[in-house]
């Protein structure tokens, strides 16, 4: 349901048309596998069935973390958000927002570099 959401998302952001579709599907598993903290994102088998090295996937990874971070807050994602936010789609939306603010409160309580 992470990788639907954040590729739905991918659909309303213009910016992400640069990248292939199938790049782009293997990036949203790389993001969802990112967030739920798994020890290896990118296995050999993710490579071996979609012929994409990690390296390939983490410049596009990087646009969907990006995107899925400011989608809670952009209008023009408000009827994905609201669509991913009900307990048909799991609230993955609400999921990626309260991750997505509680790096920014972390970012925000670490002190200055003097």
């Amino acid at each position: 349901m992470l990788a639907q959401y954040t590729l739905e998302l991918s659909l309303v952001e213009v910016a992400m048309n640069r990248w292939r579709p199938d790049l782009l599907a293997g990036a949203a598993v790389f993001v969802g596998k990112k967030i739920l903290k798994e020890a290896n994102p990118w296995s050999a088998l993710l490579t071996q069935q979609t012929g994409f090295r990690d390296s390939e996937i983490r410049n596009c990874a990087r646009e969907l973390c990006i995107m899925l971070n400011a989608a809670h807050s952009k209008k023009y994602y408000a009827a994905v958000y609201k669509k991913f936010s009900s307990a048909k789609y799991l609230s993955v939306a609400k999921i990626c927002e309260d991750l997505a603010l509680n790096a920014r409160n972390r970012a925000r309580a670490q002190p200055a570099p003097r």
